[in-house]
């Protein structure tokens, strides 16, 4: 329940948790060599400036490396919240 007393759904209570958080929220899109989206397709961290060869794991434990970054983004991209 919101401080107004509004029931929230799932993803309202989700963006209500996150605008707590003092640091800001990054979202990557992943796809992998073939730009193929991967699973899960998103990648959300603290962390705004990944570079070529860094690595990240995800919950189930499994690694990827970043083979590139791309900041040039279609505008629908933008407007979702993506940052690269």
């Amino acid at each position: 329940m919101h401080a107004s007393g509004q029931v929230l759904n799932g993803t309202e209570r989700a963006r209500a948790r996150a605008s707590t958080y003092s640091d800001p929220m990054f979202r990557f899109f992943l796809v992998d060599e073939q730009g193929e989206p991967l699973d899960p397709v998103t990648l959300i961290t603290t962390v705004p400036n990944w570079s070529v060869g860094e690595t990240f794991s995800i919950g189930s434990g499994e690694k990827f490396r970043i083979l590139e970054v791309r900041t040039e983004l279609a505008e629908e991209m933008i407007e979702a919240g993506f940052n690269a």
